[in-house]
């Protein structure tokens, strides 16, 4: 389960010791715990379970004797989390394999064998390279993409936003910060535009977002020389959205398929503040900017990591 690192969305602080545990890892057989001892105990083949549930005879300390583990926060959702080895222990601390997670049990589930993914190894040898591989290749920024509002227009028009400028007050901050973009539609067709939204999965009963290997396949009819410009929010975020540039791109004739990934970019809203990837707790906040290219420091995707976009004349 790990640890909230959030109580009623502040963050938790200070020492959190208390809520470190002993395991055993099922798989190997214990022996006198010890720095001399060989601790070569033949293969179990049994289950994760709290060291005060398996039982035997040997006395490894409490977690308190031997470590403190204390959190602090640095801002901007990042946390420093120190552990320090006390000198009354008799034991060494190995290297820490961590995970920030949303789903339940990465590393473990109690009174269940291990995963095979490198808690085996960290457990009987203190090598924390298997499961640090093992959760950084499937851990990281996951988001779903919302609804895709689509818009046709003329050269020069920027009917979404205008680069480094507030927003129009359209719709573009409900598309950005709730992915509702019918608000948005309206305002566009309201004003004479060709607009539309689409929302069905090629792959699906309901309406609904897209997410990793799913995708939206729609068309759109279009005169020559016209243009079109796309919106659609990166679900979790705040107030980010994916789009062309302002002036959107122009619609060129011929049926081959062309891969327009690289005119899309992620775009910040300028409407809530941004925050570490995924965290959303300031929701609340008005920013008050202008509309512009993500840059603010924090591990955010390239557009083309998330996202892939082609086009074809029909």
């Amino acid at each position: 389960m790990g640890i909230d690192l959030y109580n009623c969305g502040s963050p938790v602080t200070g020492d959190i010791t208390s809520q470190v545990m002993l395991w055993d890892a099922g798989t190997q057989v214990n022996q006198m715990p010890g720095m001399d001892n060989m601790n070569d105990g033949a293969d179990e083949n049994g289950v994760v379970q709290v060291m005060s549930a398996v039982g035997d005879v040997y006395d490894y300390g409490m977690v308190s004797t031997n470590l403190t583990v204390t959190l602090d926060y640095d801002g901007n959702s990042m946390f420093k989390v120190t552990i320090d080895n006390l000198p009354t222990t008799t034991t060494g601390i190995s290297p820490v394999a961590w995970v920030v997670h949303t789903t339940e049990k990465p590393l473990f589930e109690a009174g269940m064998a291990d995963y095979h993914k490198g808690l085996e190894d960290l457990a009987e040898t203190g090598n924390a390279s298997v499961l640090g591989d093992y959760l950084s290749m499937n851990s990281g920024y996951v988001s779903p993409i919302a609804s895709v509002l689509w818009v046709i227009h003329d050269k020069d028009e920027r009917p979404v936003f205008t680069e480094n400028n507030t927003d129009y007050g359209w719709g573009l901050e409900l598309l950005a910060e709730t992915g509702d973009p019918l608000e948005l539609n309206t305002s566009l067709m309201d004003n004479g535009y060709t607009s539309g939204v689409y929302n069905m999965p090629d792959i699906a009963r309901s309406a609904g977002p897209i997410f990793p290997g799913d995708k939206y396949t729609f068309s759109i009819e279009a005169t020559p020389n016209k243009y079109l410009s796309i919106a659609s929010m990166l679900r979790d975020s705040n107030d980010e959205f994916f789009a062309f540039g302002d002036d959107g791109i122009k619609l060129t004739v011929g049926k081959a398929v062309k891969d327009i990934t690289n005119e899309v970019m992620i775009r910040d809203a300028g409407t809530e503040p941004n925050e570490y990837p995924s965290t959303k707790t300031s929701s609340e906040d008005v920013q008050g900017g202008t509309v512009r290219m993500l840059d603010h420091g924090f591990p955010w995707p390239e557009a083309s990591q998330v996202i892939k976009v082609t086009i074809q004349k029909n």
